[in-house]
This record gives C-alpha cells, sequence and structure tokens, in this order.
C-alpha cells in the first residue's frame, strides 16, 4: 500500500463515489485509500472484521480513506477511532450481528 495526494485519491475512487471523497479529502494531505465491498457485485455492506484487517495493514501513522457501499456500526467505529475519511452511499444502520444473520439466512 502507499499514499496518495487527495486528487489522486478522488481519481481512484469508483465513479460513484468521486463527489463523495472529493468532499471529504483535504487538498495538500495523502491518503492511503482502502476499497471496501462497493456494489452489489462484491457484497454492499463492510463488517468490522473486514475494516479490522485492513486497518491492521496500514501504519499507524498513515491517513485512510475508506471507501464503501455501507459499513455496520462496529466497522464504523473503527473507522472512527482511526481517524479515516470515509466515502459511503449507505447508512442502513445494520451491526456486525444483524448483517451476519441475513446474510447467513440467504444463502
Amino acid at each position: 500500500m502507499g499514499s496518495v495526494e487527495a486528487t489522486e485519491a478522488a481519481r481512484l475512487a469508483p465513479p460513484d463515489y468521486r463527489g463523495l471523497v472529493r468532499h471529504i479529502v483535504r487538498d495538500g494531505l495523502q491518503y492511503t485509500v482502502v476499497l471496501f465491498p462497493h456494489d452489489r457485485t462484491h457484497g454492499p455492506v463492510t463488517t468490522s472484521a473486514l475494516v479490522r484487517r485492513a486497518l491492521g495493514r496500514i501504519a499507524p501513522a498513515e491517513r485512510v480513506l475508506a471507501i464503501g457501499a455501507d459499513f455496520t456500526r462496529e466497522a464504523t467505529a473503527l473507522l472512527a477511532e482511526r481517524g479515516a475519511a470515509v466515502a459511503r452511499i449507505g447508512e442502513f444502520g445494520w451491526t456486525d450481528e444483524s448483517y451476519t444473520s441475513i446474510r447467513d439466512r440467504a444463502r
């Protein structure tokens, strides 16, 4: 992983997220961009387990830009603790448990 300038971060974002990214990043700063599931093909909700794994691979001093369709409450809390900028389309309010139970029943 490596960090990129804010303007490059917006260019790296999927098209549906570019406007959101432009509004949440600050010019002149560097970001490590983490692309989480962001469409129905890859799964629309990111749980805390996936966020924890991703953040564990990023140096504590790096500024994080997380991009994803939606995040569980626990995942959102982890990102907030890290001070990450978050570009998301949904805010349904899932918890890890509620999302996992619905997803498992659908299988």
